[in-house]
């Protein structure tokens, strides 16, 4: 059903699901000089603490409007934003969504409705959705990056000069960080060096000068991704693109293809075939290939993968995010703790080597029966085939090294699929 307003309507959108984050319930409520958007909002296992590593979690919310055939970014106004107690609505300063948070220190899983945020005044009758994605915030502080003892480090580890010394990064310039020489290392990093400031920015010819403040070197807060993109996320993007914007975007087939091609991730595939150039397709999970789409097994709380750069980056842009750098990576991961040799994402260089039994295979409630309660707990091909429910490790009750969760309770840092950073190595 429609609901009608002078200044916006709102034909009513499907359920938005990011992981364990659920939108219901979404309508407009304009009035003579403003226009919100409201929405109920439920996520689980939600904390916020004020010592340890001093953080939260968060949900990044952003809104998409059809215009015509063409799913449009609404940006939000920062003003006339409603929440219950307890709880912020911030909204950065690009206005491209706001972040949902405990205002104190909590836990447990949250349950909010009629949350508002104020959005521009549109005249017209559009289809609207509002997208949630689970988040962690780094706090600011010093990090350390490489995992050099003296004597030995891992491949292409950061280290300071010609040694294998882990390097110290704060809100000081520190120069000569170097990395040996591999196909994915230049000569500037492995024999001349760069310089870091925490709060500076990059050194890139290690000349005592800043070249680029702007790039974000772990030191300064920031915000990263709880959990790796789900299938169904990945879904979500690809149906409010064009026929074009799909094309480039498909690691098999054309939005054109016939129904249930197998078009990307584990089992993305073409529920409606789409029409070049005018009508793009319709995309559906069917994990289960049994070509019933969107169904309770079809794998949408898996992580997808199989995807290019480009079409993460793609991904990120249209949720108005931007790729993590390699010394986020390694703060998120470590906290600003001091670095264990060849250490995973959990502190510590102990991860559980058996192969992994299933349950539940392709559900929300995808399970492992037998995971370590002393090594560290990551999905890799030798434990595994393919990639798992995102969070599958994690329990109201699990350690930092059963989860398999980095220092601020990012999940999967390590294992499932890989990572992918902007780097340091090569400029």
């Amino acid at each position: 059903m429609k609901h009608a307003s002078l200044y916006f309507l709102l034909l009513l959108a499907s359920n938005a699901l990011a992981n364990n984050v659920r939108i219901t319930n979404v309508s407009t409520i304009p009035s003579a000089t403003f226009t919100q958007v409201a929405f109920d909002i439920s996520w689980d296992n939600s904390w916020r603490v004020s010592t340890g590593p001093n953080n939260y979690d968060a949900v990044w919310v952003f809104i998409k409007y059809k215009v015509g055939n063409v799913w449009t970014h609404l940006d939000m106004t920062g003003a006339n934003n409603s929440i219950g107690g307890g709880f912020t609505i911030n909204v950065p300063s690009d206005s491209k969504g706001c972040f949902i948070y405990r205002s104190a220190d909590g836990s447990g899983n949250v349950a909010l409705t009629n949350v508002r945020v104020g959005v521009p005044v549109v005249s017209g009758s559009f289809d609207i959705k509002v997208f949630g994605i689970e988040m962690v915030f780094v706090p600011q502080g010093n990090l350390v990056i490489g995992d050099g003892n003296g004597t030995t480090e891992s491949n292409t580890s950061l280290h300071l000069g010609a040694g294998n010394s882990a390097v110290l990064i704060s809100t000081s310039l520190v120069n000569d960080i170097r990395a040996d020489a591999t196909a994915y290392v230049d000569t500037q990093v492995s024999i001349t060096g760069i310089g870091i400031d925490g709060d500076g920015g990059l050194d890139t010819d290690d000349n005592g000068t800043i070249d680029n403040a702007f790039f974000p070197t772990g030191f300064q807060p920031f915000f990263c991704m709880k959990y790796e993109i789900t299938e169904r996320a990945f879904t979500d993007f690809l149906n409010t693109l064009t026929y074009t914007q799909q094309a480039s975007r498909l690691s098999a087939g054309t939005p054109a293809s016939p129904i249930s091609t197998y078009v990307a991730g584990l089992g993305i595939e073409i529920v409606t075939p789409g029409i070049d150039p005018t009508t793009p397709a319709v995309f559906g999970t069917d994990f289960d290939n049994d070509n019933i789409f969107d169904e309770a097994t079809d794998g949408d709380w898996k992580a997808t993968s199989g995807h290019t750069w480009m079409s993460l980056c793609a991904y990120l842009d249209w949720a108005a995010l931007r790729p993590m750098t390699q010394l986020e990576y390694e703060k998120a991961c470590r906290g600003p703790n001091a670095p264990v040799l060849r250490e995973y994402a959990w502190g510590n260089a102990n991860i559980f080597s058996s192969t992994y039994s299933i349950s539940a295979v392709g559900q929300n409630s995808e399970s492992v029966t037998n995971a370590s309660t002393s090594a560290g707990n990551a999905v890799n091909a030798s434990n595994f085939s393919g990639s798992a429910r995102n969070g599958i490790f994690a329990t109201p009750t699990s350690g930092r090294t059963e989860a398999g969760a980095s220092y601020y309770g990012v999940l999967e840092l390590t294992g499932n699929v890989s990572e992918v950073v902007v780097t340091v190595l090569n400029a």
